[in-house]
């Protein structure tokens, strides 16, 4: 009994301590100021049009190659990209993209006008993804408001975060918010274990 005890302990603690160590390495809400994006064309926090008390960025004007840059060069690696978008124009293209430069160009999120791995319906709701990507040197992430589509400050962002786990809790608005069952079996099983353990 010993010996399950500790191996329970053991497995417990090692899910616990991967969940804590996948932090994001970078992470953005809006519900502050916009000093994570030093290189801002036309960027500005607003209210959500659909959610009352919560912020997101618009852009007041079209750009091209990205409007908003964020402030440090992030290390080269495999990552998970999750974000909210909505598209307010309706028909056809708003231009909202999200992407990196490492050193070139990749759309990660689009709306369609130009390659990207996964495309936005611009239906008036808010849409969540997440979409796993390469890089091989360091990047920085941005946004833009495209300026071949839609008008400006049709699109709006939200939720931003960068992490080498995918649906990471450590997210803004991230998508898991309790452990799994088999979390609490293990645990469960560990501190039965260490009971039995200190007993004997």
């Amino acid at each position: 009994m010993q010996v399950i005890g500790k191996i329970a302990v053991f497995i417990s603690a090692l899910i616990i301590s991967t969940r804590l160590i996948a932090a994001p390495i970078f992470s953005e809400d809006f519900e502050s100021d916009l000093s994570q994006w030093p290189i801002n064309g036309s960027g500005q926090i607003v209210a959500d049009i659909l959610s009352a008390g919560n912020n997101v960025l618009r852009f007041n004007s079209l750009g091209s190659g990205g409007d908003a840059f964020t402030a440090t060069n992030l290390a080269a690696g495999t990552y998970y990209l999750s974000l909210d978008m909505l598209g307010t124009c309706q028909s056809g293209v708003c231009g909202g993209f999200a992407g990196v430069n490492s050193p070139g160009e990749q759309w990660l999120i689009g709306d369609g006008t130009y390659p990207a791995s996964l495309t936005v319906l611009n239906n008036g709701q808010w849409q969540h993804f997440e979409v796993a990507f390469t890089v091989n040197d360091t990047f920085n992430f941005k946004l833009e408001d495209f300026r071949d589509s839609g008008i400006a400050g049709d699109v709006y962002f939200d939720n931003i975060c960068i992490s080498s786990q995918s649906n990471d809790a450590s997210c803004p608005n991230a998508k898991v918010s309790v452990p799994e069952p088999s979390i609490f079996a293990l645990l469960g099983m560990g501190f039965l274990g260490l009971r039995l353990t200190r007993r004997k």
